[in-house]
């Protein structure tokens, strides 16, 4: 009788996979502070973790998370690590990666969407003293995802409310279009000010075509306002389309 072959495949080269995408800018020492009552994207610039077993398919500058970009005209002559300044509006970012291709710049060291750069505006850059339009307002760090595709999904990070009050934190998934918001855990904060707290989310979910389109874009409110910081997320494809 014939003994049976087996073969062991790579995860990885069947379009399965894990990463580790961790903020490396907002520490204790350095929080990201969180206004009270205002829906957030949740900043992580992915410059640290662990991104050895993501899907050989995965392409994109981010992996499964893409940090946070502009688009402009033309990013090709910037340099990675440069303080980007806006003309118009005075707003700074420090560039973490460039797609010289679909003409992104990859930053860290942004508030909101709504306040940072304008649409139109000329950024220069502090070293290179590159210029460049910019197209539209700063995109905010997504999860990405393919229609069809299962994933698992954890967001973890630590916060501190910075009053007396308890403070109530939602953080979520917006995916946009009519679908909107997804997966929201409400969280209350009691042990005090300036208090450390940990705060983890994770669930299963699926990525269908209007996450493939947009994206998923982790978000936090607070009722009070917070700093966090140690933001991480780790995404694992547990079904490939």
């Amino acid at each position: 009788m014939a003994r049976a072959r087996q073969q062991k495949f790579s995860g990885s080269l069947l379009g399965f996979g894990w990463a580790d995408y961790a903020d490396d800018e907002y520490t204790e020492g350095s929080p990201y502070s969180v206004t009270a009552e205002e829906d957030t994207p949740l900043p992580n610039n992915a410059q640290s973790g662990v991104r050895s077993q993501e899907p050989s398919d995965i392409s994109d500058a981010g992996g499964f998370y893409v940090p946070a970009y502009l688009v402009v005209d033309d990013a090709s002559g910037f340099t990675v690590g440069e303080t980007i300044t806006g003309g118009t509006s005075a707003d700074t970012a420090v560039v973490v990666s460039l797609d010289a291709t679909n003409n992104r710049i990859y930053i860290e060291s942004y508030d909101t969407v709504d306040d940072v750069f304008q649409d139109g505006e000329t950024i220069t850059g502090g070293t290179s003293a590159e210029t460049a339009v910019v197209s539209g307002t700063v995109v905010p760090g997504k999860i990405t995802g393919r229609n069809g595709d299962g994933i698992n999904v954890l967001v973890d990070f630590k916060v501190k409310p910075t009053t007396g009050a308890s403070t109530r934190i939602d953080v979520w998934v917006d995916i946009g279009g009519a679908v909107g918001e997804l997966y929201r855990r409400t969280v209350t904060l009691s042990k005090g000010q300036s208090v450390e707290h940990g705060f983890t989310m994770s669930f299963a979910g699926y990525t269908l075509d209007t996450w493939e389109s947009n994206g998923g874009v982790p978000y936090i409110r607070a009722s009070a306002a917070v700093d966090i910081y140690d933001i991480r997320a780790v995404l694992t494809r547990t079904h490939k389309a």
